[in-house]
């Protein structure tokens, strides 16, 4: 057999994406630029990640006869029979030139902390993102050898469209997540038809493509729906938002020092990160409470949300098994709220401490949760790129403590964001979810 298959959709950001170029000229990590100013996602970080897949998916062998491979020190190799294009953003051609351009560049604020929930010394960072609603051209290329070729289009198309494909960087924390467009497809037999091979233009991909695998998810699915019954505050210190002041001109006084988080379409957002560093706190609480050991506890802290080792980086690493979304709160709204600072010492207001945030109250959310049901492990000499993961042995354990800390998130006794000891960051699941099942 000898079918070159093309393939295109549109890849649509359902949530942020950070793809990072290396550079800090605005931030600590900018958001990766071509030539022409706009953002685009790499080819071959399209490659890397669905390699990555497809090796658990169909196992290595399978997926080193498509991707290539090369073994060190050896002769031994096999070129790659499948080629993914760079994605662009997508053009308008509809567009107006007055009209807003059709991706958002936003910066984020990050901070790292210690097991006691305080910030690490140099912990603060800040880094680019694409905000989510951009769409880009998907292209692959693929040399089919036999039949079989032919679905490794249809695992990347599942995998994006189950979510269990992300890309960019912070992937299990909210970021990365895809949804396919319309997807076209054309086969072109080189033996009959090399003429076509030769004059070929993406614009005669035309045919309708349809599916031929059904696949079985790696992830386990918890959704839940909930409501803020008080407010949330999640710093953001880029704002221009101003306090209320009757003796200014226009009633306009200061910028507030902080305010809610919020995305391109001005709605609060709980970011992924925020919910791990909630949910992980809180196992660890619960696994302390139980006696489950020390030395345990850590082992399953670091198989479930993942670790780097600072100093020895990918030397010392686990990826983690577990994704939380990025929630965008609905029905909302952000009011100024102005405090003073007590001085620790005399129990009075301190000295010019005068501040005002502007967090948001009311509103309704909601929040996925994967969890990793299973690892496959990947030790093949011929692909020293893939290092071998350790089983999951504990996936019913962590869905019960998942499940706890659901519960407990219900009941007030883990909350979200700043101001927690002043009543913020409250959660409400709906009822049907407190119980509700994984999927």
């Amino acid at each position: 057999m000898s079918e070159i298959l093309y393939f295109k959709t549109e890849l649509t950001a359902e949530s942020p994406l950070i793809i990072g170029s290396g550079i800090g000229d605005n931030t600590d990590s900018d958001i990766l630029i071509g030539g022409d100013g706009l953002p685009y996602i790499p080819g071959t970080t399209l490659a890397g990640i669905c390699r990555h897949y497809l090796i658990k998916k169909i196992g290595e062998e399978k997926a080193k006869k498509v991707f290539g491979y090369t073994v060190p020190k050896q002769t031994e190799s096999q070129k790659s029979n499948i080629i993914f294009y760079d994605a662009v953003l997508k053009e308008d051609q509809n567009k107006k030139e007055n009209e807003e351009e059709s991706y958002i560049i936003s910066n984020r604020d990050g901070v790292r902390l210690n097991e006691h929930k305080n910030t690490e010394n140099r912990g603060k960072f800040d880094y680019e993102i694409i905000e989510a609603g951009s769409v880009f051209e998907f292209r692959v290329e693929l040399n089919c050898k036999d039949e079989t070729d032919k679905k490794i289009i249809d695992h990347i198309v599942n995998g994006f469209n189950s979510h269990e494909i992300r890309i960019g960087a912070k992937t299990t924390r909210g970021f990365g997540k895809i949804k396919t467009g319309e997807k076209k497809i054309k086969n072109i037999d080189l033996k009959t038809n090399i003429q076509d091979y030769i004059n070929f233009e993406w614009d005669n991909v035309i045919e309708t493509y349809e599916s031929i695998v059904d696949e079985e998810k790696q992830y386990a699915t918890r959704n839940i729906s909930f409501t803020l019954p008080s407010f949330l505050f999640i710093r953001n210190y880029a704002t221009t938002e101003h306090v209320f002041d009757h003796t200014k001109e226009n009633n306009v006084g200061k910028i507030v020092d902080a305010e809610q988080l919020l995305n391109n379409k001005k709605n609060p957002v709980i970011p992924g990160t925020s919910w791990a560093g909630v949910f992980k706190h809180h196992f660890e609480r619960i696994l302390k409470k139980v006696d489950f050991g020390e030395e345990r506890t850590k082992d399953l802290i670091d198989k479930v949300f993942g670790f780097v080792d600072e100093k020895k980086k990918t030397d010392n690493a686990r990826p983690s098994k577990i994704i939380f979304s990025e929630s965008v709160i609905e029905e909302s709204r952000q009011l100024n709220r102005t405090r003073n600072a007590i001085d620790r010492f005399t129990g009075g207001a301190g000295d010019k401490k005068l501040f005002t945030t502007r967090p948001t109250y009311t509103g309704k959310g909601q929040l996925e949760i994967k969890l990793l049901k299973h690892v496959i492990s990947s030790a093949n000499p011929a692909c020293h790129s893939e290092q071998s993961e350790e089983s999951f042995d504990e996936f019913e354990l962590t869905k019960s403590i998942i499940d706890a800390c659901i519960k407990d998130l219900n009941e007030g006794f883990l909350s979200v964001g700043g101001e927690t000891s002043t009543g913020g960051g409250l959660i409400k699941v709906a009822e049907s979810d407190i119980e509700g099942e994984w999927k």
